[in-house]
């Protein structure tokens, strides 16, 4: 199972929610209010990061988001989340390398099957 987590959402009820959840199941957590800081966050920090929760608008393109992640951390498996369901988000990863789709809202068995998932590939 994942160890760190980076939470990139642009809700801090969204963002204070996966961080106490993930905390509770072991997990390291890293908080990013947008895909910019987000990055930043990637490039600064030297842990290990084994999986990304990303939320499905911060900062626009979805599909650029997942590619902008991927350029700074090829490989890195990302989770997008999301309010909206996923048959109406798909078009945007199509051949795209994606983890998983998470979608809102959520409880802590939902992100612990999808944690679970991840470590599975």
């Amino acid at each position: 199972m994942a160890k760190t987590v980076l939470v990139i959402d642009d809700e801090d009820l969204i963002r204070d929610l996966l961080k106490d959840s993930l905390e509770t199941l072991g997990v390291q957590v890293l908080l990013a209010e947008d895909l910019a800081e987000g990055i930043r966050v990637l490039k600064a920090d030297d842990r290990d990061v084994d999986l990304v929760l990303l939320d499905g608008t911060p900062g626009g393109d979805r599909r650029k988001a997942f590619l902008d992640l991927q350029a700074q951390r090829p490989g890195l498996p990302v989770v997008v989340m999301s309010g909206e369901p996923w048959a109406s988000l798909e078009q945007h990863f199509v051949g795209l390398p994606l983890a998983g789709y998470l979608g809102k809202p959520f409880n802590v068995g939902r992100i612990l099957d999808v944690l679970k998932a991840v470590a599975k590939r």
